[in-house]
């Protein structure tokens, strides 16, 4: 999410100390995000559910619309 996170936001750059080896030493291991990425959503680990399909899109339009937003 905070990858996601950092390309919504159209970073020109992002700043790290630690490699994603080194998290998963420690008990913080993402391969299997990496991993359920690749595979199609109905055959993903966690199952994810598609809700209000016909209003799911007005957050996205109304920022689009938005006059006051800051892109960077």
């Amino acid at each position: 999410m905070c990858l996601g996170a950092i390309y919504w936001a159209q970073l020109k750059a992002f700043y790290f100390a630690s490699s994603r080896h080194a998290a998963a030493a420690a008990g913080f291991d993402d391969a299997r995000i990496y991993e359920e990425l690749r595979l199609p959503p109905d055959m993903r680990l966690i199952p994810s559910h598609l809700m209000l399909a016909s209003r799911g899109g007005e957050p996205s339009e109304e920022w689009a619309r938005a006059a006051t937003k800051v892109l960077y």
